[in-house]
């Protein structure tokens, strides 16, 4: 998420730049709008209340979280406001069918490339909690 985050900045301010370029010296410009997917990806992720680490942060908290109602939940969502690059799936970033162990996943196509993410344990790991030594670090003013 970081280096979609990163790839979009350095993609706009470039484009921004050409787009200012071209404008000064009176060339044409076919496009007026930067290319690119990327913030509909970024909103798949961070978006509230409907994004995955949204619904991922309220399906942990519930009472009996299953990834297969996380899963639901972003299928809806996907559904009502459809994504390109982004597709739940039960297979592999190859296409390949998935190992029988194998649990809902989901299939990105970043700038670099189509990855899928399985969301086997993805909410037991959200309900981790920080070491305490890192809370401490936290809360200390002098760091």
């Amino acid at each position: 998420m970081t280096n979609e985050r990163v790839r979009l900045y350095v993609s706009e301010v470039l484009f921004q730049q050409e787009q200012a370029e071209c404008l000064q010296e009176a060339v044409a410009m076919e496009t007026l709008r930067s290319p690119g997917n990327q913030p509909a990806i970024l909103d798949f992720f961070f978006q509230k209340p409907q994004g995955l680490l949204s619904v991922m942060d309220e399906e942990s908290q519930s009472l009996r979280p299953t990834e297969q109602t996380l899963y639901k939940r972003l299928q809806t969502h996907l559904d009502n406001t459809p994504t390109h690059g982004i597709s739940l799936t039960t297979k592999d970033g190859n296409g390949n069918p998935p190992p029988i162990d194998q649990g809902p996943a989901f299939t990105v196509k970043h700038y670099a490339g189509q990855m899928a993410y399985d969301l086997t344990g993805s909410l037991v790991k959200n309900k981790d909690s920080l070491p305490q030594n890192l809370l401490l670090v936290l809360k200390c003013k002098y760091h």
